[in-house]
């Protein structure tokens, strides 16, 4: 069983990581798209759905008005702010999700989620730790993106 704070860890990586995958990448690196979103719409994606995940589990913060346009279904051609304004957001919220997660109790961790996951969770910990993986297998197509734009691979 992952507990919150094993995700926490992994949440934690996920910025390190993230960190290691946006360095040397331009405005025109993060507005590419092959055939699909691009990492800068990817990265919005991400953003919106940690805040999500982070009002869910209690802390308050509203999503910026870009959020609603790179929700599942969102348009690829959204309109999105700098890289810079959209990593900056999901590092504010990740940093916040992961102190959450660090206070989260079990009892807290094991109350209902809005919503069964894809994966079958309903409970909040289940739902943080399907986002979990959500992330990081959009983290590895920003990486895939990354290596599109010629640029070189971080692991």
């Amino acid at each position: 069983m992952t507990t919150a704070s094993d995700l926490s860890g992994m949440y934690r990586f996920h910025a390190r990581f993230l960190e290691l995958m946006s360095g040397g990448l331009d405005d025109a690196d993060w507005r590419h798209r092959a055939g699909g979103n691009s990492a800068l719409w990817m990265l919005a994606h991400l953003s919106a759905t940690k805040l999500g995940l982070c009002r869910t589990l209690g802390i308050a913060g509203a999503a910026p008005d870009w959020a609603s346009a790179v929700g599942r279904g969102g348009s690829a051609d959204a309109t999105l702010p700098d890289a810079q304004v959209v990593c900056a957001c999901w590092r504010t919220a990740n940093d916040a999700l992961i102190a959450r997660l660090l206070d989260l109790s079990e009892e807290d961790g094991n109350r209902p989620a809005p919503r069964a996951m894809p994966d079958g969770s309903t409970t909040l910990i289940g739902m943080a730790r399907f986002l979990q993986f959500h992330e990081a297998y959009h983290l590895g197509q920003i990486g895939l993106m990354r290596r599109i734009c010629g640029k070189p691979g971080v692991i």
